[in-house]
């Protein structure tokens, strides 16, 4: 009986895995290839995404850099003229090269990738700036690891309310210089400089120029038609006698 049995157990080991034994296996190992091969893609395409991004970003903080350059060395300049043209110089001096016309569609071009442009520039979109080799385009194209970038440099007008942080667009009339003068064709206009702080009669603000850069690229990560979006924003004071 114990032989018999050693025979059968021996006959067993000796026949190996069944038919079924093998399709199950092989199932599993194709699921657990997919799994991984699946997300080693996912990881490929999160890593390229990433080292897009940080492409733009470093190519918005360039502008951005740029024009806090343009517009500090024309206030050292300044600092020795007269008080009452520092508004004046600081209004050209960082919007020189920011030259918008219709052909540029920045507006158009903006809001087809989904960006709120009226919030984003506060209503005011143009100036009729001087270029020269140190100035910011207002549009510019860069190629990086293969990804072409734009880069849309986009300067509004806002002013903070006296006490306030927040610099917001400024809406209405009927808003006058401390010398009694109007300011409204100032504020209205993307071609004057807004001469000094003014008032609705009630409150004070302080003029302010906001510079934004937008980045646009091609996200191939994950699809030729997607389009991905950066942009950062910084505000300069260009009050003339800075007491906001």
């Amino acid at each position: 009986m114990r032989k018999k049995l050693l025979s059968r157990m021996r006959v067993r080991s000796e026949s190996g895995f069944t038919l079924i034994e093998v399709v199950i296996a092989v199932v599993l190992l194709l699921i657990m290839g997919i799994s991984v091969g699946d997300f080693a893609i996912q990881a490929v395409k999160a890593s390229r995404d990433a080292q897009q991004r940080a492409a733009a970003v470093s190519i918005a903080q360039e502008h951005i850099e740029k024009l806090s350059v343009q517009i500090i060395n024309q206030d050292k300049y300044s600092s020795t003229d007269a008080t009452s043209d520092r508004s004046e110089k600081l209004f050209n001096a960082l919007t020189k090269g920011i030259s918008y016309t219709d052909s540029d569609n920045a507006e158009t071009a903006l809001k087809g990738y989904g960006v709120d442009y009226d919030k984003l520039v506060s209503g005011l979109t143009s100036y009729n700036g001087s270029p020269d080799s140190s100035a910011v385009e207002a549009i510019d194209v860069y190629e990086r690891s293969s990804t072409q970038y734009t880069a849309y440099t986009i300067i509004s007008k806002c002013a903070v309310l006296s006490g306030d942080s927040d610099c917001k667009k400024v809406t209405g009339t009927s808003y006058s210089y401390d010398d009694g003068t109007s300011a409204d064709s100032d504020l209205s206009s993307h071609k004057t400089y807004v001469k000094g702080r003014f008032t609705d009669g009630t409150d004070y603000y302080g003029p302010m120029l906001r510079a934004t850069v937008v980045v646009v690229w091609k996200n191939f990560s994950w699809g030729s038609d997607i389009k991905s979006v950066y942009s950062v924003s910084k505000v300069f004071d260009v009050n003339q006698d800075k007491r906001f």
